[in-house]
């Protein structure tokens, strides 16, 4: 918390004697701040949690305030401007602000959405306690009177009964995408739709095979050319092959297709 409260020399020693005792020690630190300051700890700390990215997601996602193409431009840029060993965890909410489902009004769609983009990033994503099981606050933390209770997003865990088991399910598949496919989404990434309204996809290549990740933002649908043999690995909501090799992808719908190494 606030990691850009002590000097740079303290997180330098800092750095020094927890490897001193465990040398596979890791330091992330939260830094609210430019690029440009984020990236000075280089060699300090092993990355810093991504609030840069979490504007943009929730800009382009949630408040659709950026376009796909704007949304690109950032990514592109941002995931170049980093060394590949600073580690940047993202997130799409946490304990200070709306809840992601909060600020989107419950549409679960939206979420899953965020989520794929979140999941299929290089670097280690994060998730706010309950929003795999859909949970929301019922206040927004922002008071009429001008004050912030951040406790409003802070809520208690539901039962068991009320959890949302569609979307836990949806979760588990999408953590066990990433774990069991790591260096896949390091891979060179090469963006293949960005419209106007809001449909996102881009290719990820690796040694290991290759990704193309779909995502629908808009309310209308988008087709888009898959090389044969492509499998989907996930799906938020409806994909549906159409000739050619074209598929068509719902409206607020997200996919993620793989292929073969060696195929096309």
């Amino acid at each position: 918390d606030y990691a850009n409260g002590p000097t740079h020399a303290f997180w330098s020693e800092f750095r020094a004697a927890t490897r001193a005792v465990k040398p596979d020690a890791v330091t992330i630190g939260e830094i609210v701040e430019t690029a440009d300051l984020q990236r000075s700890y280089q060699g300090r700390l092993d990355g810093t949690l991504d609030f840069l990215l979490l504007q943009q997601i929730r800009s382009f996602f949630a408040f659709e305030t950026v376009s796909a193409s704007e949304f690109d431009h950032f990514l592109r840029r941002h995931l170049s401007y980093f060394p590949a060993d600073y580690v940047l965890p993202s997130f799409l909410d946490n304990h200070d602000m709306n809840r992601f489902l909060w600020v989107v009004k419950g549409d679960k769609r939206t979420l899953n959405l965020a989520a794929i983009c979140q999941f299929t990033l290089p670097h280690p994503p994060i998730v706010y306690y309950g929003s795999e099981v859909g949970l929301n606050q019922e206040r927004d933390l922002e008071y009429p009177d001008g004050s912030r209770r951040p406790e409003e997003s802070r809520v208690l865990m539901p039962s068991v009964d009320e959890e949302d088991g569609d979307l836990r399910s949806f979760f588990t598949v999408l953590i066990g995408l990433r774990r069991n496919n790591l260096g896949l989404w390091e891979g060179k990434r090469t963006t293949l739709a960005a419209s106007d309204d809001g449909f996102y996809a881009v290719r990820i290549d690796a040694t290991s095979g290759s990704a193309i990740v779909t995502l629908n933002r808009s309310d209308t649908a988008h087709a888009l050319q898959i090389p044969a043999g492509a499998t989907i690995w996930i799906q938020s909501e409806a994909v549906t092959k159409s000739d050619n090799d074209g598929w068509l992808v719902a409206p607020r719908a997200g996919a993620v297709f793989y292929i073969e190494p060696d195929t096309a």
